[in-house]
């Protein structure tokens, strides 16, 4: 019984910790970070929209796939970074073929918003 009892601790434990890794070595346990996340502020959203309805040479993926926030994008596809001396140069880009900007943290590749692109 005791032992079922500090399983099932165990287990609402982990499932509290947001999937956080950990590591034991020896009697030392070792937390990995949870992955770093890129926060997007409606004023950053409403100034890459604008930025992306400006630009004339767009990069428009033809090839479908489920995005939402937190999927990876494959390699193969081609993200643009928001100008070098621009607040948004930490965030990259890409337009949909269903004409939504999609923005991701170009380090990992991870789609951090979507953004209904307007003409």
């Amino acid at each position: 019984m005791q032992i079922s009892v500090f399983v099932l601790a165990t287990g609402l434990v982990a499932g509290m910790t947001g999937g956080a890794l950990a590591q034991h070595v020896g009697d030392t346990v070792i937390e990995a970070p949870p992955p770093r996340v890129l926060e997007v502020s409606p004023d950053e959203t409403m100034r890459m929209e604008r930025y992306v309805r400006e630009e004339t040479d767009v990069p428009v993926i033809e090839e479908h796939m489920t995005l939402r926030p937190g999927s990876v994008l494959p390699d193969g596809v081609p993200l643009r970074v928001f100008a070098k001396d621009s607040e948004l140069a930490r965030f990259a880009y890409f337009v949909s073929v269903d004409n939504k900007i999609v923005i991701a943290d170009p380090r990992t590749r991870t789609v951090v918003r979507i953004i209904d692109k307007k003409s």
